[in-house]
């Protein structure tokens, strides 16, 4: 869903699911996504849910207030080489309004298409841009009652004719 958003928005499409390396002790994470700017810099944007602060399978045992340490420690790790993280959650990918200031906030570059020999942004509101990705991410997705995307949510979206287009 958080993709299918980026892409609706025009931001150039980010590295998904990289794994870098903790500078103290080489442990090994893995963040949601990772845009690499023209100029080197490095934004790293992960999508918050409260599953893995809840879920057993995934809390290791810990509380929740260990798993907010253990994921502060991370991000201090990883932002030790100098990337920026942008964290944001389901329900603010959902208004892509507030998703696109953040991005263009934190500098996440916006996808460029060749215009007459000349690179230029994507301007995700023009009709041509439209016309090229018709449909919305939110054509895909299913929703519980609450707003909150189904389980199944992202495996409906990969299977999509909107995605597959891509």
């Amino acid at each position: 869903m958080a993709r299918a958003a980026i892409i609706e928005e025009g931001f150039e499409l980010p590295d998904l699911q990289v794994e870098l390396h903790d500078p103290m002790d080489g442990a090994a994470y893995r963040v949601d996504f990772l845009w690499t700017c023209p100029d080197g810099r490095r934004i790293i944007g992960e999508l918050d849910g409260w599953e893995k602060y809840l879920d057993p399978a995934m809390t290791e045992g810990r509380g929740t207030l260990g798993v907010l340490v253990a994921e502060r420690q991370r991000e201090s790790r990883i932002t030790m080489s100098g990337a920026s993280v942008v964290r944001f959650s389901y329900r603010q990918v959902r208004d892509h309004g507030y998703l696109a200031r953040l991005l263009a906030a934190y500098g996440v570059p916006r996808a460029l298409e060749r215009t007459e020999g000349r690179e230029t942004p994507h301007e995700p509101s023009s009709a041509s841009w439209k016309m090229a990705h018709r449909g919305t991410w939110m054509d895909c997705i299913r929703h519980t009652p609450n707003g909150a995307p189904s389980a199944k949510a992202g495996r409906d979206f990969a299977r999509s004719a909107f995605f597959r287009s891509r």
